[in-house]
Protein backbone atom coordinates (compact mmCIF):
# COMPACT_ATOMS: atom_id res chain seq x y z
CA UNK A 1 0.00 0.00 0.00
CA UNK A 2 1.20 3.58 -0.68
CA UNK A 3 1.44 5.98 1.87
CA UNK A 4 -1.06 8.71 -0.21
CA UNK A 5 -3.74 6.17 -0.11
CA UNK A 6 -4.08 6.60 3.63
CA UNK A 7 -6.14 8.71 5.08
CA UNK A 8 -4.54 9.25 8.54
CA UNK A 9 -1.47 8.22 10.40
CA UNK A 10 -1.00 7.75 14.79
CA UNK A 11 2.38 7.92 15.56
CA UNK A 12 2.83 6.06 19.24
CA UNK A 13 5.47 7.53 21.69
CA UNK A 14 6.43 4.82 23.98
CA UNK A 15 8.26 7.50 26.46
CA UNK A 16 7.46 10.99 26.39
CA UNK A 17 11.40 12.04 26.25
CA UNK A 18 11.68 10.26 23.23
CA UNK A 19 11.56 12.14 20.28
CA UNK A 20 11.39 9.74 17.88
CA UNK A 21 8.04 10.42 17.26
CA UNK A 22 8.47 14.20 16.13
CA UNK A 23 11.34 13.04 13.51
CA UNK A 24 9.13 10.76 12.20
CA UNK A 25 5.78 13.41 12.01
CA UNK A 26 9.23 15.69 9.96
CA UNK A 27 10.26 12.94 7.77
CA UNK A 28 5.97 11.81 6.85
CA UNK A 29 5.77 15.64 5.94
CA UNK A 30 8.89 16.79 4.37
CA UNK A 31 10.38 14.36 2.77
CA UNK A 32 7.12 12.74 2.33
CA UNK A 33 5.41 14.84 0.88
CA UNK A 34 2.05 12.90 2.94
CA UNK A 35 -0.84 14.85 2.58
CA UNK A 36 -3.67 13.07 5.24
CA UNK A 37 -3.71 13.58 9.01
CA UNK A 38 -1.19 12.62 11.56
CA UNK A 39 -2.12 12.23 15.26
CA UNK A 40 0.03 11.69 18.04
CA UNK A 41 -1.11 9.01 21.16
CA UNK A 42 0.98 7.25 23.78
CA UNK A 43 2.92 8.90 26.56
CA UNK A 44 2.72 12.38 25.80
CA UNK A 45 1.90 15.57 28.12
CA UNK A 46 -0.46 18.50 27.57
CA UNK A 47 2.98 20.85 27.51
CA UNK A 48 3.94 18.88 24.35
CA UNK A 49 1.10 20.43 22.21
CA UNK A 50 2.45 23.14 21.26
CA UNK A 51 5.51 21.19 19.57
CA UNK A 52 2.93 18.53 18.30
CA UNK A 53 1.62 21.30 16.35
CA UNK A 54 4.84 23.02 15.01
CA UNK A 55 5.45 19.05 13.78
CA UNK A 56 3.17 19.23 11.24
CA UNK A 57 0.66 16.65 13.91
CA UNK A 58 -3.12 16.56 13.41
CA UNK A 59 -4.44 15.36 16.84
CA UNK A 60 -2.99 13.58 20.10
CA UNK A 61 -4.43 12.17 23.17
CA UNK A 62 -2.99 12.65 26.43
Amino acid sequence: MKIDKLSFICIFFADFKNGWGYSTAYLLCKRLNYPGDSCVFGDVLRDQSSLMHQGSFDGFTI
